[in-house]
């Protein structure tokens, strides 16, 4: 995208560099300007960039090119265009970008220990799933974190330091929302029922157990499903005794879930019996697929 400068908004621009060079941290202005040509060239390849098909790095794209057109068109920072420019491209790449070291930059004293624990929060989000888990504010928290840094390392703009801050703590609260929902139990869960049943029985061994068991607190976590249990069976044996042991054991693992704590009623039972194979009955190998109890969340 071809971007054009009047001469008022280059004078403009020449006197905030002029401001933003009182330090070690700030370039010179003749190696600002000298900078223009390269972020120009950065901004524009990472506008170019497809949009990874991966809902986090979409969105670690998109907050970073934001944060790269900001810094080129409003604020003239030529360096900073091209780190924000180089991270959106990173992601775009398919690389999980990580937030930067507070040690990175050149932070006042007073504002480490802040910044060092928004830090901590992000990682131990991240380290915990945040971006399997609520992709879009973790991609937003990691970019608004590294303008928070920036920002804080320049420290001439409160209302963009506090702009920053606030974006990532507004993403933070937002995966942190969803990081404390629970998890959704499955449209459908699948039992090996040679590893819920003896041979021809409808009594649950102790060896499933500790499956059954994390499926009910799945399910008690999420009170607002129903949820239906059926029973199936291979084609060994008469139909109707293969009918009848599938509704026993269906009644037997809904009353297994209740027994745990799910209440009755958002529970029911069913047996197909030998009606729904999903594999072959001609192998040892299809018959064992079809002998399963499937729950099916409603």
């Amino acid at each position: 995208m071809a971007r054009t400068h009047s001469a008022a908004a280059a004078l403009c621009g020449a006197a905030f560099l002029a401001a933003c060079t009182g330090g070690p941290q700030f370039d010179s202005i003749p190696t600002k300007w000298a900078n223009e040509a390269p972020a120009r060239k950065a901004l524009s390849a990472a506008e170019a960039t497809s949009v990874p098909s991966d809902p986090y790095l979409a969105s670690l794209r998109a907050a970073y090119l934001g944060f790269a057109d900001f810094e080129f068109s409003k604020m003239y920072d030529y360096t900073d265009t091209q780190f924000h420019a180089e991270r959106a491209m990173q992601a775009a790449s398919g690389r999980r970008v990580q937030p930067q070291n507070v040690g990175d930059r050149m932070i006042p004293s007073g504002d480490v220990a802040m910044l060092t624990e928004a830090r901590g929060r992000l990682m131990a989000a991240l380290d915990a799933g945040a971006p399997e888990i609520a992709p879009g504010p973790a991609g937003r928290a990691v970019a608004s974190f590294d303008c928070w840094l920036e920002q804080q390392e320049e420290n001439i703009q409160p209302g963009d330091i506090a702009a920053c801050q606030e974006g990532f703590e507004a993403a933070m609260a937002k995966v942190d929302e969803a990081m404390a929902a629970p998890a959704p139990v499955p449209d459908v869960v699948t039992l090996d029922a040679d590893v819920v049943f003896d041979f021809d029985k409808s009594d649950i061994k102790p060896a499933a157990a500790a499956e059954l068991d994390m499926l009910a607190q799945l399910m008690a976590d999420n009170p607002q499903q129903s949820f239906e249990v059926q029973g199936h069976t291979d084609s060994t044996g008469a139909t109707d005794y293969n009918q009848g042991l599938s509704e026993r054991r269906a009644q037997s693992v809904l009353d297994y879930l209740a027994g745990k704590g799910v209440e009755a009623e958002r529970l029911t039972a069913v047996g197909f019996g030998e009606n729904r194979p999903i594999a072959s009955n001609d192998t040892e190998e299809g018959r064992a697929q079809n002998r399963r109890v499937e729950i099916h969340s409603r």
